[in-house]
């Protein structure tokens, strides 16, 4: 029997969701499975289709995984491609015709071609830029900086993205630029469907207090890859120029060209580089501010999790996603100008009522932004019956 809720969604129906990754509890893997956690919470049933599952499967999900789940026990920079192949082998016959399919970006165009021509209803999901306004911040940004490099925007990516793209009924976004980026390289516009995402840390349940000046110097704290990508060589010049008003904590894997360039920057005695964190949370809880002057991001889960965690923050417009409203949640500045970003470091740390203004309510509206809305905002689009309102 097919049952659907008074706004017209069609519970009946299950969603294939097809995200041909490692299930290891990370990355977009993760955040797909939460979404699916969470729309199992209010009534939606998942097909999941991945690689390898390291990680308990939530209730309403079943994840399908090739070899009996063999994957999990092998390197898998050597063998993610063969698992992906098996992965997307998998899928014609467990997928019926006309069914719903939610589709991630590390699924092969191919085999996205075969789900269109069986009748599926697709939805995508595009986590970040359109992949061609990507490449011409990155290359712009290398020729402002005179650097020369292989980014990860390749001609392949771009053409992957056009077919879906072009096949999907339904276009998931995470913030108004990136959408607008997906409109201006030709996107219809009816397609897209505005979105967010959540937190992956373990938020405390009572915020911690916020440091006063007097406390001693304040720890301010960066997430993601230490890259030209995320605009790390205009938050240094800023924080170089602010006074390098405490210690800034970089948490995240270094790209070996960025490192070449900007290795005098890298190596203030107040720049602590951490890498890759599994333990996560435990940064968060022992900050004081966030810094976070990304070029090109779609829903950045760091700034919700910073502001879960009552945070002050310093972020650029597009790394500040559709949490950070400047004056209110943090300090929004354009991350070119080292003297905008090196004043707004500053009241940061000179500003203990400041602090504590942006982190309260940067606390208070990270509210809205939870799996449970992030999974009715996507699961109600792919099931809202055609013709209801």
């Amino acid at each position: 029997m097919t049952v659907t809720t008074p706004e017209g969604h069609d519970l009946g129906k299950p969603i294939y969701v097809v995200n041909p990754m490692g299930f290891d509890g990370k990355g977009p893997a993760h955040t797909c499975l939460s979404i699916c956690k969470a729309a199992g919470q209010l009534g939606y049933e998942s097909y999941i289709f991945g690689t390898r599952r390291r990680v308990d499967v939530p209730a309403g999900c079943t994840l399908r995984i090739p070899f009996s789940n063999v994957g999990s026990f092998l390197p898998y920079s050597y063998f993610g491609p063969m698992l992906r192949r098996a992965t997307e082998r998998m899928i014609p016959g467990i997928v019926p015709e006309g069914a719903l399919v939610y589709v991630w970006p590390s699924l092969a165009p191919k085999a996205l071609s075969i789900l269109r021509d069986r009748g599926c209803r697709i939805a995508v999901e595009v986590i970040n830029f359109h992949t061609q306004a990507e490449k011409r911040i990155i290359e712009e940004e290398m020729d402002r900086e005179g650097l020369t490099y292989s980014h990860y925007v390749t001609p392949e990516k771009i053409a992957s993205q056009e077919i879906f793209l072009n096949d999907a009924d339904i276009v998931f976004s995470s913030n108004a630029l990136a959408r607008q980026s997906l409109v201006d390289y030709g996107c219809d516009a009816e397609k897209i469907v505005l979105t967010r995402y959540a937190s992956q840390c373990t938020i405390p349940p009572i915020p911690k207090p916020l440091r006063g000046n007097q406390d001693g110097p304040l720890e301010f704290l960066f997430v993601g890859r230490v890259n030209l990508e995320k605009g790390v060589h205009h938050l240094l010049r800023g924080w170089k120029q602010a006074g390098e008003p405490g210690t800034l904590h970089l948490y995240g894997i270094l790209d070996s060209a960025f490192a070449n360039a900007f290795a005098d920057f890298l190596n203030l005695p107040s720049v602590k580089l951490h890498g890759y964190s599994d333990a996560i949370d435990e940064a968060y809880k022992k900050a004081d501010a966030f810094l976070f002057l990304s070029l090109a991001e779609g829903g950045p889960q760091v700034t919700v999790e910073a502001a879960e965690h009552g945070l002050p923050m310093v972020t650029s417009v597009n790394g500040g996603g559709r949490i950070a409203v400047d004056g209110k949640t943090a300090l929004v500045v354009d991350p070119t100008d080292v003297d905008s970003t090196a004043h707004a470091i500053r009241r940061i740390s000179d500003d203990a009522d400041l602090r504590a203004r942006l982190g309260n309510a940067a606390r208070d509206f990270s509210r809205e932004f939870t799996w449970e809305q992030a999974a009715r905002e996507r699961f109600g689009a792919m099931t809202r019956q055609r013709g209801s309102v």
